[in-house]
C-alpha cells in the first residue's frame, strides 16, 4: 500500500489521479525488482481499474 502526495502548486493541470497511480506503480514495480522479489510480488504491467469495496 502506497500514497502520493503532491501540493497543489506542483501538479500539472490537468493531470489526473489515474497518473499518480501509474507513478506508484512504476515505483513499486522497480523497488520490487531491486529487492529481487518481483516475481512473488505478482504487481500488474499497468495500473489496474479501480474496484468498488
Amino acid at each position: 500500500m502506497a500514497s502520493l502526495f503532491v501540493p497543489k502548486a506542483q501538479t500539472h493541470p490537468g493531470s489526473t489521479p489515474d497518473d499518480r497511480m501509474a507513478v506508484l506503480n512504476d515505483v513499486a514495480r522497480g523497488l520490487a525488482e531491486e529487492l529481487g522479489c518481483a516475481d512473488e510480488a505478482g504487481l500488474p504491467a499497468r495500473v489496474p481499474s479501480p474496484t468498488n469495496g
